[in-house]
């Protein structure tokens, strides 16, 4: 009921058309039982030769208004037996068509206000994903079950939308008129026939759970699957450098053999209902036929209410069967909307903080005080951490692979809080400013470049998105994007394809560059920015750099010593602490593990 709860009230913002959907349902169903109740005088002038006497001998027809009713059909309609059934029978085609124009435009609606819901539900999913931390991403829920959520799961939970405002009002409404039709027939049939729901309500129920339970284990083995998918295809080079193509196929295969086999349990299950449903009532059904034709022989029950009888029995359970289908489509749709609406009810770790402000221009110093994170209980990254940066200083951050030098200036854009300790800018500590107001103070490249499937102008405007397109041009020159951008026909206007996949590694590099220098950050943070560059390449946009970090406080980390010669401070990092820190000069005299790295990568004292 909770999940039924949230998809009604994405639903309710559609109420005009819901309910308009609603009211279509309710006269489709009048027009159903119509069309079934009209088969009474069908069968009765049919087969009785004194049925025209007997429909208009009914009751209907014997009071004030019904009387010029009767002598109208009578004198026009009912004049005989075969002007009469060809008048019923137009009679039936009309109420046909009739309701074949409301189901069309009944499900148009259903589908608007399905789609629409949809629609709600998976943008503000989105903004609420935008906005949960760095570490969901790398956790077990991970990027391939957060993209599972928002195609499998919500394309399950659509067809539970859909159903709820088609079949989910139509089918009760169509068995409640049936046995309204029923009712009025025969009481004593209609009661021996309603013994037989009962059983099947529990039937329907026990299937309904067990397919609820197997839905969410089939969706999360998609969302297995849709990661081994983006391994291998985002990895193809090195899955075939590395003769990985069996080895993944056969991961693939496992998942996707797990899968099938839970599939098959829900088709079990689903395929068991509706024959089972059947079953049941097929029982009920041949007991009723045989006592209402006896009823027929003993000339206490009419051909046309045997013939009208027989057809709201069968409209009776007609919507049974369905609705045991719907049962199951709906638990489906229940166990897709619980992992969705998990997914959406997941709280950011990085939030702002009651009362925070926005932090003001950088003027004094930043602090690291006493700092302390580790991504895992029991295994520090960072241990202890004190460092102060002033305005305008470049520090070099270097040490051997796994050090924490990439997870602490991740801390400085509160991608994490420090599980310890504090990072301040001017005395404000980071966890009471506003987000918006500190990252828009710091711009990042980092060794992954990212680019979005769009031009390579609209990639560099991602750093301000109000830049004009001199200011775009201007950056893509300071970062040497320009010399390249000129050879292509489109210019910046070319797509760069998904994950800049039309463009090398030095080129998507030098995007990035321009991204960070088109943002103007008063703190530049640089994490191998240089690792995707050729030697001409690392040349050009070393020289950029030196111009655009003149003056801007950064953080550069590198494991070529190289870009970081020229840095005001070198930390070294070892075992998550600051091992030692200086200039070049200082540490090649006074840090054994500093003098090692320069001696491997043939770097000389003072250059």
């Amino acid at each position: 009921m909770p999940i039924l709860r949230r998809l009604i009230g994405y639903v309710w913002r559609y109420r005009g058309p819901a309910a308009l959907s609603v009211l279509l349902s309710g006269l489709i169903t009048i027009l159903y039982v119509g069309s079934i109740g009209s088969l009474k005088p069908i069968g009765d002038i049919l087969f009785e030769e004194d049925g025209i006497e007997k429909l208009l001998s009914h009751a209907a027809f014997q009071t004030d208004w019904g009387q010029p009713i009767g002598e109208w059909l009578r004198a026009n309609v009912l004049v005989d037996r075969t002007q009469a059934l060809l008048w019923m029978c137009s009679l039936i085609l009309c109420l046909s068509i009739l309701r074949n124009l409301c189901r069309f435009l009944q499900n148009y609606l259903t589908m608007y206000v399905t789609n629409s819901a949809i629609r709600d539900i998976t943008n503000e999913l989105h903004e609420k994903v935008e906005r949960l931390s760095i570490r969901h991403f790398g956790g077990e829920e991970g990027i391939a079950d957060t993209i599972s959520r928002f195609t499998s799961d919500v394309l399950i939970l659509s067809t539970g939308v859909k159903n709820i405002f088609n079949k989910a009002i139509l089918e009760p409404m169509k068995l409640i008129g049936a046995l309204v039709l029923a009712l009025a027939l025969n009481v004593k049939l209609t009661l021996i026939v309603l013994i037989v729901l009962p059983p099947l309500g529990v039937l329907i129920g026990t299937f309904g759970r067990r397919v609820k339970k197997r839905v969410k284990k089939s969706l999360a083995r998609r969302a297995d699957m849709l990661g081994v998918l983006a391994e291998s295809f985002t990895g193809i080079q090195v899955v075939q450098a590395f003769q990985l193509e069996e080895a993944q196929h056969r991961r693939y295969q496992d998942i996707n053999q797990r899968y099938f086999k839970n599939e098959m349990r829900i088709a079990r299950l689903d395929s068991m209902t509706s024959p089972l449903v059947e079953t049941l009532t097929l029982m009920a059904v041949v007991g009723i036929i045989y006592y209402s034709a006896s009823l027929v022989l003993q000339g206490q029950m009419t051909s046309g209410d045997f013939f009208t009888f027989y057809a709201a029995l069968g409209s009776l359970f007609d919507p049974v069967r369905k609705m045991a289908k719907l049962y199951n489509k709906l638990n489906q749709a229940i166990g897709a909307g619980e992992r969705v609406f998990s997914l959406y009810d997941t709280p950011p770790e990085i939030v702002d903080a009651p009362g925070a402000v926005d932090l003001p221009p950088f003027t004094q110093e930043i602090r690291f005080e006493k700092l302390f994170f580790h991504y895992k209980e029991e295994e520090p990254v960072l241990q202890g951490i004190h460092l102060v940066v002033t305005p305008g200083e470049r520090i070099g951050l270097v040490g051997r692979s796994g050090q924490g030098k990439s997870t602490l200036v991740k801390l400085l854009p509160r991608f994490y809080d420090p599980t310890e300790g504090a990072i301040q800018i001017d005395g404000h500590d980071l966890r009471s400013v506003t987000l918006a107001s500190l990252r828009k103070k710091i711009g990042m490249v980092t060794q992954d470049v990212v680019l979005f499937n769009t031009t390579i102008a609209e990639n560099i405007r991602f750093g301000r998105l109000d830049a004009t397109d001199a200011e775009v041009e201007e950056a893509a020159r300071q970062a040497y994007v320009h010399e390249f951008v000129s050879s292509f026909s489109q210019g910046y206007q070319t797509p760069v394809g998904g994950h800049g996949i039309t463009l090398s590694g030095g080129q998507k590099q030098r995007i990035s560059i321009a991204r960070a220098i088109l943002k103007n950050p008063e703190i530049l943070i640089l994490d191998e920015a240089m690792s995707s560059l050729d030697t001409e390449s690392e040349k050009l946009i070393q020289e950029a750099l030196e111009e655009f970090m003149r003056g801007r406080t950064s953080f550069v980390i590198a494991h070529r010593l190289s870009t970081i010669i020229a840095c005001d401070r070198i930390l070294v990092l070892e075992g998550g602490r600051i091992d030692a820190m200086g200039t070049h000069a200082e540490l090649l005299e006074t840090c054994p593990t500093y003098s090692v790295l320069n001696q491997q990568q043939g770097i000389f004292p003072g250059g």
